[in-house]
């Protein structure tokens, strides 16, 4: 944008007549009061104060040569009423200094109120997100410590409260699954099969017996006496193991079984 220059030949050729300087001074103050903008510009805050800032500075340099011309013709009385009209351009150059440091200070004032409201709006905006974030922590670990609570729940159900290691005998109609690794062992097992599965319960300290509705009246009844006549002989001998069982639904799925007890 191209702004007058205020100060550019203003005294270059001299002293000149008392009119041509008032109508000089008025082109001056007339373009300060104008902001320097042409028709139909659209500025922001940050160019008005700009603006006015240069119209501040332009004019604080006009009042400095109509200050040294006023010494100037203080020394001559013959220059008395042009001095008189310089002192009255001094006081409205003054005044319009004045009047535009008030407008930066406004302008700077309301830059700074911008600046204050982004920064809280951001901060505001950050806190919001950390505590989304938090709340979204804190439902999670709910939902972990719900979901533990019911685990815990139904191991003390299932497994009759007993936290440690464990065999887990899956009852089915003419077998016996040996958890963990899923060994089966048939209703007709041989006696190193059957001393393999009762070396287990002596490691583990415990047997779980997991019965399918096809397995009652076959493998369940079979392997419950096996392994009750074991826990009774090894307790005549001072060894404790525990026992437990509980039904399971023909299609139920024995994973979930195994990996309660492998929490534990």
């Amino acid at each position: 944008m191209n702004r007058p220059n205020r100060e550019k030949g203003f005294f270059n050729m001299g002293f000149v007549a008392l009119p041509a300087l008032c109508c000089i001074l008025a082109g001056l103050l007339y373009v300060s009061c104008e902001d320097g903008t042409q028709e139909g510009e659209v500025l922001t805050p940050t160019d008005k104060l700009e603006h006015l800032r240069q119209d501040k500075q332009d004019l604080e340099a006009v009042r400095d040569q109509l200050l040294k011309k006023i010494e100037e013709l203080e020394a001559t009385a013959r220059q008395a009423a042009q001095l008189a009209a310089l002192k009255q351009a001094l006081l409205r150059v003054t005044e319009e200094i004045s009047q535009l440091q008030s407008k930066i200070n406004k302008l700077e004032e309301e830059l700074d109120q911008s600046q204050v409201r982004r920064a809280k709006r951001q901060k505001a905006e950050k806190d919001l997100k950390e505590q989304e974030e938090a709340n979204k922590k804190a439902a999670e670990r709910i939902a972990e410590l719900e979901k533990k609570k019911e685990r815990e729940a139904e191991r003390q159900g299932i497994w009759g409260g007993h936290d440690g290691p464990y065999i887990l005998l899956e009852c089915v109609k003419d077998a016996a699954v040996v958890y963990p690794g899923a060994k089966r062992i048939a209703v007709d097992a041989s006696r190193d099969q059957i001393r393999w599965l009762l070396r287990q319960a002596d490691k583990e300290k415990f047997v779980a017996i997991a019965v399918r509705p096809s397995g009652y009246g076959g493998s369940f009844d079979k392997f419950r006496n096996i392994v009750l006549e074991h826990i009774e002989d090894a307790a005549k001998r001072g060894k404790k193991i525990g026992f437990c069982y509980f039904p399971l639904e023909e299609r139920k799925s024995i994973l979930g079984i195994i990996a309660k007890g492998d929490e534990k």
